[in-house]
């Protein structure tokens, strides 16, 4: 007799066959595949912003526009180089997203509001706290859904962001 029996009159048993754990491991092997192409965008990223000259610029354009005008500095084709490398940045995260998540008009909203909680989290000058912000929002969601409630899953993150606020303004990894 099922549990489930008691409840809604019929028996829920699963039964693992071959095909079924097969296709579980080609699901399996597919998130594998997209975090690896993830890790690779995210260290080209960073070769980029580290070594290239475009690189430097933009990030000399962040941290001072002024200063980044008078060495000498074209700050339009900067901005028009970062709203390049944004927009490439954005399509490769919407196909790796599309595959694993359902498809509708504003579905970036939520992966919009989660990545400023991992930036926030991590520091905003720093990629690698991004990335650690990211793992450690993702982890913690899935703890309060799992020991509190699921109601409260989707607001684990802004209050994450409430709590780091107050106690370091500037993230765990960001300088002041």
């Amino acid at each position: 007799m099922c549990s489930s029996d008691l409840a809604f009159g019929l028996c829920a048993n699963v039964v693992v066959t071959w095909r079924s754990f097969r296709a579980g491991w080609r699901h399996a092997v597919a998130y594998l595949g997209h975090t690896g192409v993830a890790v690779l965008l995210t260290l080209l990223i960073w070769f980029f912003f580290r070594s290239t000259t475009m690189g430097k610029q933009m990030r000399a354009t962040q941290q001072n526009l002024r200063g980044a005008q008078l060495v000498g500095i074209n700050t339009g084709r900067i901005f028009a180089g970062t709203w390049a490398l944004a927009c490439a940045a954005g399509g490769a995260a919407g196909v790796l997203a599309g595959p694993v998540s359902l498809l509708y008009p504003d579905m970036g909203t939520n992966f919009l509001l989660k990545g400023f909680a991992a930036a926030v989290l991590g520091g905003f000058e720093s990629v690698p706290g991004a990335i650690v912000g990211g793992l450690l929002i993702g982890v913690i969601e899935l703890l309060f859904g799992g020991y509190v409630s699921t109601a409260f899953q989707q607001v684990s993150a802004f209050c994450i962001i409430i709590v780091v606020l107050f106690v370091r303004p500037h993230g765990l990894f960001g300088h002041k």
